[in-house]
């Protein structure tokens, strides 16, 4: 629990693609869900406990990252 595997599920459901993101079970950011350079990704629009707009800049381009082995 609390870590992400290679090949794991992740459920987004939800209105209109709004996805919820729980950091330890906590809602933390709520955004769209879409397409990246190929890889499914989530916009993050706000974040939940503030209701204030993220300082993300829509303008942009989403970059996944390759985390170093451990």
């Amino acid at each position: 629990k609390g870590k992400l595997e290679v090949g794991q599920l992740l459920p987004l459901l939800g209105k209109e693609n709004l996805a919820t993101i729980r950091i330890n079970g906590t809602p933390a950011l709520q955004g769209y869900t879409g397409e990246s350079d190929g890889h499914y990704s989530v916009q993050v629009t706000r974040g939940i406990e503030d209701k204030k707009p993220s300082a993300i800049q829509e303008e942009m381009a989403f970059k996944q990252v390759t985390w170093p082995s451990q």
